[in-house]
């Protein structure tokens, strides 16, 4: 069962959507840039079914702030790691109860920023198409972008129906026009972005999708994953795009809890049901950590 809640912490407002049960270990999932917590709860509820008791509730926040009455979104990256700060310290509330951390594209860069400075780190970081350092403009991100929500509306995007796919990224393209200034900043920010000097020892569980329109993941950002998180495992997937979570997240969501259990592969009947259409096959052809 899929609930809505609010939390209150440092003057903010900050709606929420649950899964499970409340008072178990939780899987925190921070969403992708100008989307919306809602689209995640299909995944939240696979990602709930695949836990395999190593957590009992999926919380997704809505990652923007409420200004003169509408919601905005939080523009540069900081503002959104800072969101993401106060939401989890908040919500845990000096719990020492163990917690996993996710994220889909900028919502995965975060998740991984956040670690790195985390008092009481997660128990593993889960990035999904992660936002990563780029040679691409914000004009050449917006083209991409664009790319990106016209193929996702033509494969329907949230694997249910093409008229669902289709609100999302119709969806996405509104909200972007109507708040084009944090819209231009939060590109020019992830046109700028470069992962800080640190290390951590938490494992990262990261998937990429080979067909991803938006970022392209080369072996280079593997190393530089590894150099931050040495235990570290990178599993990239045929048949994903940039909303792989949201168009297959059952499948998604059992990659991820065969990759907490130390297994990377497969079975291709697995990824065959997925997808009739694609190469039955997972390879971590970017994996840096033996498994």
């Amino acid at each position: 069962m899929q609930r809505y809640s609010v939390l209150k912490a440092e003057g903010r407002r900050i709606e929420f959507l649950f899964a499970g049960e409340p008072g178990t270990d939780p899987f925190f999932f921070l969403h992708g840039y100008n989307l919306r917590a809602s689209t995640c709860a299909p995944f939240a509820k696979a990602l709930l079914k695949e836990s395999r008791g190593r957590y009992g509730q999926v919380i997704v926040p809505r990652l923007e702030t409420l200004e003169d009455g509408t919601w905005r979104m939080p523009g540069r990256m900081d503002a959104y790691l800072g969101l993401v700060r106060t939401f989890i310290g908040a919500f845990r509330d000096g719990e020492r109860r163990p917690y996993y951390l996710g994220g889909h594209s900028q919502g995965g860069a975060v998740a991984l920023l956040y670690t790195l400075g985390a008092e009481e780190p997660p128990q593993a970081v889960i990035p999904i198409n992660n936002v990563k350092p780029t040679d691409c403009s914000p004009l050449g991100l917006i083209a991409r972008v664009a790319h990106g929500q016209l193929e996702e509306t033509v494969h329907a995007a949230t694997g249910h129906s093409r008229v669902l796919g289709t609100v999302v990224a119709l969806d996405y393209v509104a909200r972007a026009l109507t708040q084009l200034p944090r819209f231009w900043a939060g590109l020019e920010d992830v046109a700028a972005f470069s992962w800080p000097e640190g290390k951590s020892d938490v494992p990262v569980y990261a998937i990429w999708g080979e067909n991803d329109q938006v970022f392209q993941y080369e072996r280079k950002d593997a190393e530089e994953l590894r150099r931050l998180y040495p235990a570290s495992v990178i599993t990239t997937v045929p048949l994903g795009r940039h909303n792989i979570l949201l168009r297959y997240p059952g499948l998604t969501a059992r990659i991820i809890r065969r990759m907490i259990a130390g297994v990377t592969l497969l079975p291709e009947a697995e990824l065959g049901r997925a997808s009739a259409r694609s190469k039955p096959l997972l390879v971590p052809a970017y994996a840096t950590q033996e498994t």
